[in-house]
C-alpha cells in the first residue's frame, strides 16, 4: 500500500543517526518543517493513540518520551506514526476516522528533538509496544536524506 507525503509542501528529509541505531526506528524518516506546518493523514484510518500535552523540545534522549504524536491504524493493519507534534494541535479525536489529506495536527518541536520537524514512520505492530518499523511506499519520489547539521543549523531560522 503506498503512503502520500505527510504535508503539502516539498520538504528537507534529514538523517537521523538514532533511526539507525534502534531496529523500531529503522524505516522512519524525519523532515525539517517550520513549526505550525499543517500535518496531514499518509492514509485512510482510525486514529488510534494521541498525545499532544507536552510544550518544549530537549537536546537529550533521556527525554524521548515526552513527545506528542498521533497514531492512526489503516485497513491492512498497519499503523502511520507523526511525532514531535506542537502542543495542543491534534485536530482529530481517538477513534476518529481521517481520510487521506486530512489536516491532523500541525509539526512543531516537542521531546527529544533538536531542530523543527515531522518523525514519520509505518508499524507493524504498535507503536511503543513491541511493533517494527517497515519500509514506506510513497506515492511520489522523496528527496534525498541531508545531513543532521544541516538540518540544526536550517531549523534555527524555520
Amino acid at each position: 500500500m503506498k503512503y502520500s507525503l505527510p504535508f503539502k509542501d516539498n520538504i528537507i528529509r534529514v538523517q537521523a543517526p538514532a533511526h539507525k541505531a534502534e531496529r523500531s526506528l529503522k524505516f522512519c524518516i524525519d523532515f525539517l518543517l517550520p513549526e505550525g506546518t499543517p500535518i496531514v493523514a499518509a492514509r485512510s484510518g482510525t486514529l488510534v493513540a494521541c498525545q499532544d500535552k507536552y510544550k518544549r523540545s530537549y537536546k537529550s534522549s533521556k527525554f524521548a518520551g515526552r513527545r506528542n504524536f498521533v497514531v492512526i491504524r489503516h485497513s491492512n493493519g498497519e499503523n502511520s506514526v507523526y511525532v514531535h507534534l506542537k502542543h495542543h494541535s491534534i485536530k482529530a479525536k481517538k477513534g476518529q476516522k481521517v481520510k487521506r489529506g486530512q489536516v491532523i495536527a500541525l509539526s512543531g518541536q516537542v521531546g527529544f528533538a533538536t531542530y523543527p520537524h515531522l518523525h514519520f514512520g509505518v508499524y507493524h505492530g504498535e507503536y511503543l509496544k513491541g511493533g517494527v518499523s517497515v519500509k514506506i511506499v510513497f506515492d511520489k519520489k522523496i528527496g534525498p536524506e541531508r545531513p543532521l547539521y544541516l538540518a540544526e543549523a536550517l531549523g534555527k531560522y524555520l
